[in-house]
């Protein structure tokens, strides 16, 4: 969501037919243990977007191998990841490719239209709508009016309706970090939430909703988590100032109440808001702050983080657990209906296993066709289909397992 380079390199659409998405196995052993001497992230030349498989060891055979990775589709770290692909070339379509950054975040599915609705870069002003519709793979970009200028940023879709949240432009009348709910059909939008008893809140990152469950958020009927964030470092135009701290919140329609329910104090800059199928864990990616890679400054911050908590009977998050401690950076979420936890990061869209392990990457060096471009922000997972939001490129990917059902809410 928030790196600002920008790099304008092709001037067309198109429309292409399926290929072969192909990828390479890497041993797990060479996460962790690599031929010495080797230089990656910690040298002198590494930054934040230098991935892991531009790492450079004194091993010729692993050296070909992380090259052969970083022009490939995706990398395997374990066999359970080609379960999801279903196949070793899974297909894989460009839909469409623009001149701008018009995919990158939301990434929701409408599974009682078969549509996916995502959002341009809010840093190449102004930030706008489209759906892709999974049935033609035709692209809409709807005018959605209460929309224009305000940045709209993470997407859900629950109980027939799509959800945003804002993150705000200052100089806009409409222009509060809030979030909006859409009809999908007329595309009218309304705000349910704006303040916090007379607060702004800085940025409105991304939303979840959790249904009321049986061991947890039990009588409480449907709630809705939302991360808020100071994304002022970002370069979005108009970002909202610091007035709250940034922090988790719970909205229930039931009690007709927000309430903080994740402070600063346990997560320093909450960005994704994810909850598994079952409505028993939430989940939050957490960024270094300000922005910054993990190592050198960031270290006076945070770390870039995934961490799990336990909704409990009253549907407050409780038993704060770290699931992933993230090389680079973490940003959209998504958790399929096997607790797999899928992010959107540099290194491209990282699939991990309910425990933490890296299973695969769909890699972003080769996705992003090579250049240096901002991270892959989100993305959706659609059933049986991966929808990559590569900022100029829109991808489906097919794969072999029905990853996440219809009626969940993603």
């Amino acid at each position: 969501m928030f790196h600002f380079i920008l790099i304008f390199l092709w001037v067309f659409l198109a429309q292409v037919a399926c290929d072969s998405c192909t990828g390479v196995s890497i041993p797990s052993i060479n996460t962790y243990l690599l031929p010495e001497a080797f230089q990656g992230f910690q040298s002198v030349a590494g930054n934040l977007s230098t991935n892991f498989v531009n790492t450079v060891t004194s091993n010729a055979s692993v050296n070909a191998l992380f090259a052969a990775a970083k022009t490939s589709c995706y990398y395997a770290f374990d066999d359970e990841f080609y379960d999801i692909l279903g196949s070793k070339t899974p297909n894989i379509q460009l839909v469409q490719m623009r001149s701008s950054f018009f995919a990158f975040e939301g990434g929701a599915w409408d599974y009682d239209k078969n549509q996916v609705w995502f959002i341009s870069a809010s840093y190449t002003y102004p930030t706008f709508i489209s759906i892709l519709d999974l049935r033609t793979n035709n692209v809409t970009t709807p005018d959605v009016p209460a929309f224009r200028n305000i940045n709209p940023n993470g997407a859900y879709y629950f109980a027939g309706k799509m959800y945003f949240a804002i993150a705000g432009n200052q100089s806009e009348p409409n222009g509060a970090p809030a979030i909006y709910t859409i009809d999908t059909t007329t595309y009218e939008a309304e705000p349910i939430i704006n303040s916090f008893f007379g607060e702004g809140f800085q940025s409105i990152d991304d939303l979840s909703w959790v249904k009321e469950g049986n061991i947890s958020c039990i009588g409480t009927g449907p709630n809705l988590f939302f991360s808020t964030l100071d994304l002022r470092p970002s370069g979005i135009p108009g970002a909202a100032p610091l007035m709250l701290q940034d922090g988790v919140y719970r909205y229930s329609p039931q009690t007709q109440s927000v309430q903080g329910v994740i402070s600063r104090a346990d997560i320093v800059a909450p960005n994704g808001v994810r909850t598994d199928a079952s409505g028993r864990y939430l989940y939050i990616t957490g960024l270094a702050a300000p922005f910054n890679a993990t190592g050198g400054d960031g270290n006076a911050f945070n770390s870039s983080v995934i961490y799990r908590f336990t909704l409990d009977e009253d549907c407050f998050p409780i038993n704060k657990r770290l699931v992933a401690a993230v090389r680079s950076y973490a940003d959209g979420l998504h958790v399929d209906d096997y607790g797999r936890i899928w992010t959107g990061e540099y290194e491209g869209i990282t699939v991990r296993s309910p425990q933490g392990k890296v299973l695969g990457v769909f890699n972003a060096e080769a996705l992003e066709i090579g250049s240096r471009l901002p991270p892959i922000a989100n993305f959706a997972i659609a059933g049986d289909k991966l929808v990559v939001l590569a900022l100029d490129r829109l991808y489906v990917i097919q794969l072999g397992q029905n990853v996440t059902s219809a009626g969940r809410g993603m």
